[in-house]
């Protein structure tokens, strides 16, 4: 009967070995598993990335001889999986941190857990998640590993040889837990309402830190189910400091860890690598090359690439010369607010940065070529007249000309002034101690590209005139008398009485023409008076 049933059992094996002698195909065994039989690889994926808790994975390859004998049956009555290789794996397609399974084995061997990168993985209690079989023949012994951190592989080593070791795992029992979401991100610098879900199955769990390049950023509280944590608030204060460009755009590599923990004190960690970028300005214009005529207003304009472009900045030799505010991705730039008559007429190569709210940059080079056409412009032009002996006297100019240079003054063909001259400078310069005339003054003003202006004005000189003194007298006429006591008394009381109502007034006055009436006033009343007093002594003589 026993060789009977061996006999079986190895036309069962006979019957499926071209399907598992396959060793390019990864051949299905039913939805979920994948078996690749070249590698020993024993894949597990997850039906929409969903993992039921308690899922039992069974594979059904059936039992397997070696070297002619029965492996040890399995505990369940199905072979889950199997090999008689050195070194084997079990990889899920979804982070689990349960795992447990019976094995059976014929030699000593390691079984572990790993991460992704190959590490092993550390049990809630704090141990590593290893299983040591160091006998041999062992059957049906119950492996369980509870991990902080996701399992990516189960994997099966020798332990103390290198040849083959037979074992079987069977009824894997497994469930998901921990914290699942993206490793990676790209996160848009200074961007507003950035966040990332991540998916966490944890019991009792209270907090979670937050952990920005090692550093504490923040402590949330967090519930099972599925969580969205404020990238934008994490990164608030982040600044780039080992970053790189590449077209237009910089980048910086971060690193968040996200340590969610329980009211056990076992604490489940999620890693994210982050890649925080922003795209820098970009120009979109060959070097300048302009003819600028100096004090002339002259506008350029851009076409920068940036949503955020904030200030534009002139240089020179690594000078900083200008800066003005932008707010356009169409922004201007007149050549006069920066360059002015203090510039040599020659060729300057300024370097335009154009500069973003987070102090991105991009440079542009202006060539301009500085030029002078125009002339001098004559804003005032006078000359005084004055009198000989006169020393007030002042001729005065002011022009406007960028680049204003000289000025050579003449009165009648002979050099009176010459000096130097700003623009809008006022220059006043005496023409006095000159003689009884007329003369021209001429002005010849120059500026540093050799534009001239001549003109022409004049001024007279009077001739001098010595002032007038006038001088006023006053005339007393004194009566004696010679005739007897009455006739004295009367002629004198008539005449003074007389006299003195003629010629004088209440207030002197200084007018010419009152003085000559009071003259010819005088005259007559004189000549009435000596009337009478001749009158009188002929009348005595009678």
């Amino acid at each position: 009967m026993r060789y009977t049933f061996a006999i079986i059992v190895f036309l069962l094996l006979i019957a499926i070995t071209p399907q598992m002698s396959d060793a390019k195909n990864i051949s299905p065994i039913n939805d979920d598993i994948k078996i690749n039989q070249a590698s020993n690889e024993y894949i597990y994926d997850f039906e929409d990335g969903v993992v039921p808790n308690d899922e039992i994975i069974e594979f059904s390859p059936g039992y397997k001889l070696w070297g002619g004998n029965e492996l040890y049956p399995p505990y369940s009555g199905n072979t889950v999986a199997y090999s008689n290789e050195a070194n084997n794996f079990i990889r899920f397609s979804e982070r689990i941190t349960y795992f447990s399974a019976y094995y059976t084995i014929l030699r000593g061997y390691y079984v572990y857990a790993t991460n992704v990168d190959g590490d092993i993985l550390t049990n809630v209690d704090g141990d590593p998640a290893v299983y040591h079989f160091s006998g041999s023949n062992v059957q049906n012994e119950l492996v369980k590993f509870e991990t902080i951190q996701p399992i990516y592989e189960i994997k099966i080593n020798p332990n103390g040889h290198s040849g083959y070791a037979n074992w079987v795992v069977d009824y894997i029992t497994i469930k998901e837990g921990g914290v699942f979401g993206p490793s990676e991100l790209d996160y848009k610098y200074k961007s507003i309402n950035a966040s990332l879900s991540l998916n966490v199955t944890i019991e009792n769990g209270t907090i979670y830190d937050a952990y920005l390049n090692d550093e504490l950023i923040e402590t949330q509280n967090y519930e099972n189910g599925t969580i969205s944590v404020n990238i934008s608030s994490i990164f608030t204060n982040f600044s780039y400091s080992n970053f790189s460009i590449s077209n237009y755009t910089k980048y910086e590599f971060a690193n968040l860890t996200f340590a969610f923990h329980t009211e056990l004190n076992i604490t489940f960690t999620h890693f994210v690598n982050v890649t925080v970028y922003d795209y820098t300005p970009q120009i979109f214009h060959d070097i300048f090359d302009v003819d600028h005529e100096v004090g002339e207003s002259q506008i350029l304009n851009f076409n920068v690439s940036d949503d955020n472009l904030d200030s534009l900045k002139v240089y020179q030799n690594n000078t900083h010369l200008y800066s003005t505010d932008l707010n356009s991705s169409m922004p201007t730039l007149d050549l006069n607010d920066f360059i002015d008559g203090s510039y040599k007429l020659t060729q300057y190569n300024f370097t335009l940065s154009f500069i973003d709210s987070y102090v991105n940059n991009v440079n542009q080079s202006l060539l301009v070529n500085l030029l002078d056409t125009t002339k001098p412009v004559l804003s005032l032009f006078t000359a005084d007249d004055y009198m000989e002996t006169e020393t007030d006297g002042l001729i005065r100019f002011k022009a406007i000309d960028p680049t204003l240079s000289n000025y050579t003054l003449m009165i009648n063909n002979v050099t009176l002034s010459i000096g130097s001259v700003s623009s809008n400078e006022l220059i006043e310069i005496s023409n006095a101690n000159y003689s009884e005339g007329e003369y021209n003054v001429t002005l010849l003003l120059l500026d540093r590209a050799n534009n001239s202006l001549s003109f022409t004005t004049s001024f007279t000189v009077d001739a001098y005139v010595a002032p007038t003194n006038t001088t006023n007298t006053t005339e007393t006429t004194e009566t004696t008398e010679t005739s007897t006591e009455t006739s004295t008394e009367v002629s004198t009381e008539v005449s003074t009485q007389t006299i003195s109502n003629a010629i004088i007034p209440e207030e002197p006055s200084s007018d010419f023409g009152s003085n000559l009436l009071i003259i010819i006033a005088g005259i007559v009343v004189g000549l009435t008076g000596i009337e009478l007093f001749r009158r009188q002594i002929d009348k005595n003589s009678k």
